[in-house]
């Protein structure tokens, strides 16, 4: 019969997961526990859920409570509520990194896909090579986190309203935009105005234009103190902001 103690263990039971210190004893723990124990277990911790038999591995009750403590959680379930779109967008809205583990078919589904990319922007590595061409799902990805450029297509990387976005976010997503967006004035000032270091991975004509390099009090001090913070830029950036 469930009581305290058993949600407690399980607890533990969870916890070691992450070390892998859990013994015989506690992989062997969820699986003979009923079902009122599984459940109060995953509700605490969801990684818990790789201990419990196929059987609740394969219950949609339990697999729901565990994803929506622990996301990817979802890597634990059956194959069944991988490919169940109700159970990864449980997943997928409490960590968009599950997108990881579900089936392809659903990696290929925009509405999924959007959950996952606004959750957590590097979700996108997981959608499908079609919706890794959809500027729609793309900028909803890099508005979430601007290095989520990296999985775009070649032809989004290419386009600037995707880069300049990305680069709002994150300044040094410069380096996946292509190399005529490098070089493009308004994409370059966005992302340095963001993260002033992005300077580098521009081209070096444009390293040496003063307009791109203004750090602020805080910044040039650290560019001071630093002997090489970013390869060969640091004595011409001295020597141009010093001049």
């Amino acid at each position: 019969m469930f009581c305290i103690q058993d949600l407690a263990t399980s607890a533990k039971l969870a916890e070691g997961a992450k070390t892998g210190d859990t013994g015989h004893f506690g992989k062997m723990l969820l699986s003979v526990y009923d079902k009122r124990t599984v459940l109060a277990a995953v509700k605490e911790h969801g990684r818990a859920l790789q201990y419990a038999s196929n059987e609740f591995r394969s219950d949609k009750e339990v697999v729901l409570e565990a994803v929506r403590q622990y996301g990817r959680a979802l890597q634990y379930a059956s194959n069944e509520f991988r490919s169940d779109k109700d159970v990864v967008l449980e997943a997928i809205e409490q960590n968009g990194f599950a997108l990881q583990f579900a089936c392809e078919e659903l990696q290929s589904d925009k509405e999924v896909v959007l959950v996952a990319v606004k959750e957590l922007g590097c979700a996108l590595e997981y959608a499908s090579e079609e919706l890794q061409s959809d500027k729609e799902v793309v900028l909803a990805a890099v508005k979430e986190l601007g290095c989520a450029l990296e999985y775009a297509s070649e032809e989004l990387q290419s386009d600037k309203e995707v880069v300049l976005a990305a680069v709002e976010q994150y300044g040094s997503a410069l380096y996946y935009a292509s190399e005529e967006l490098q070089a493009d004035e308004e994409v370059v000032l966005v992302a340095v105005n963001n993260e002033w270091k992005a300077i580098q991975h521009a081209p070096e004509n444009v390293q040496k234009d003063l307009r791109f390099i203004r750090p602020g009090p805080a910044q040039l001090n650290i560019l001071m103190r630093s002997s090489e913070p970013f390869g060969n830029l640091h004595q011409d950036l001295l020597d141009l902001i010093c001049a």
